[in-house]
């Protein structure tokens, strides 16, 4: 048949590589299913040179698939997803780092999934991407922080992990896949009632941006990251503004033009025109900003607050 054709001819990237996304629909089909996902396996196995358009060839029909409303072909993506990811570490680290905080958004939903044989595929997935790990700190939590995500609704997985990495002095440098597992745990933290929670949250973000052996791997995480730490900076228990607050100087020190553009903005803004909580956040968030800030910039600050500090007008 074409689908066994396809199979014994995939270590012909160029010419198989683009018939990968009509074998998805297969998946769910009573009679292909079978030798399709496994042709779709062989290809992507295959790709040669290794790691060659996989980010913008393999990933995007995989991860419309996932969303697939059909089972089998949403399962049958996700499976996919393991040959692709090894195709792609240690040879595409940026387009690996790029693609994950996507995969595992997906893989999370996925872990919700009433049918066995998702969630099982997508336990898999995540496995590999612990696997994949190179800080041996996070490498030590890694199956915490794979339990924690392929079991989403249960909140003492994700606590408990929190609680440990809270209490954990990271030293080493944190690579793409650490990031991957660790920053969405970070995300739902933030998103906590509990405030330790949303603490510790806070602090892991900062030590993850400060140590990330790439800024650029953090880059997709912020869109998600900067509204949370928003809020935290105006949360009632100081400890959690504290740590917020934090995090703004730390994304001043090592994305100064990222800070720039969109952390001091929001911080001058809440300063000049919020209530008395924002403000108060807002002012030790800058307080952080300025701390870790390059001197010649914060010159040009300085006279601005020094005018602000005494202003008969209490809110400036």
């Amino acid at each position: 048949t074409a689908i066994s054709t396809l199979e014994m001819l995939a270590a012909a990237t160029p010419f198989v590589l683009p018939r990968l996304p009509q074998l998805i629909p297969l998946f769910d089909n009573s009679k292909l299913a079978a030798p399709a996902l496994k042709a779709a396996t062989a290809i992507v196995e295959q790709i040669a040179p290794q790691g060659h358009s996989v980010a913008d060839r393999v990933m995007p029909p995989l991860l419309a698939g996932i969303e697939d409303k059909k089972w089998k072909v949403k399962a049958g993506c996700i499976q996919v997803l393991l040959p692709a990811l090894k195709q792609m570490e240690g040879t595409t680290t940026l387009q690996l780092a790029n693609c994950l905080p996507t995969i595992v958004s997906k893989l999370a939903e996925a872990a919700l999934e009433v049918r066995a044989e998702i969630r099982t595929a997508t336990g898999a997935v995540l496995k590999e991407i612990g696997a994949f790990v190179g800080s041996p700190e996070i490498k030590a939590l890694s199956p915490d922080l794979v339990q924690a995500l392929a079991e989403p609704t249960n909140q003492k997985h994700t606590q408990a992990v929190l609680a440990k990495m809270g209490n954990a002095t990271f030293k080493s440098m944190i690579d793409e896949a650490s990031l991957a597992l660790l920053l969405p745990i970070v995300m739902r933290g933030l998103k906590d009632r509990e405030a330790m929670s949303k603490k510790w949250s806070a602090q892991i973000f900062g030590s993850a941006a400060l140590l990330v052996r790439d800024v650029d791997f953090l880059k997709p995480y912020l869109k998600t990251a900067l509204p949370l730490l928003q809020a935290a900076l105006n949360d009632s228990v100081p400890e959690v503004r504290r740590e917020a607050a934090k995090a703004y100087g730390i994304l001043e020190q090592v994305m100064p033009e990222y800070s720039r553009t969109h952390c001091q903005p929001f911080l001058f803004g809440k300063l000049r025109a919020g209530d008395a909580s924002e403000q108060i956040g807002a002012a030790l968030g800058l307080a952080e900003v300025f701390v870790r800030m390059d001197k010649a910039k914060l010159s040009q600050f300085i006279p601005e607050v020094q005018k602000g500090s005494v202003e008969e007008n209490l809110t400036v």
